[in-house]
């Protein structure tokens, strides 16, 4: 069992298309880094936001 809750609830499921940089974006938000300031050259999206937006 997690420490902490998780931000996606277990078994959920979204019919967003992802790449590999949206897996990258999702990392620095976990780490709470701007995706956008690191990777500035990249339209990412992270995951946590792809599955709060619905």
């Amino acid at each position: 069992m997690s420490p902490r809750p998780a931000a996606i609830a277990e078994g959920s499921r979204s019919e967003a298309i992802i790449t590999n940089v949206d897996v990258a974006a999702t990392f620095f938000d976990v780490r709470g880094i701007d995706a956008a300031e690191a990777m500035p050259t990249s339209p990412e999206w992270s995951l946590r936001r792809i599955r709060a937006e619905g």
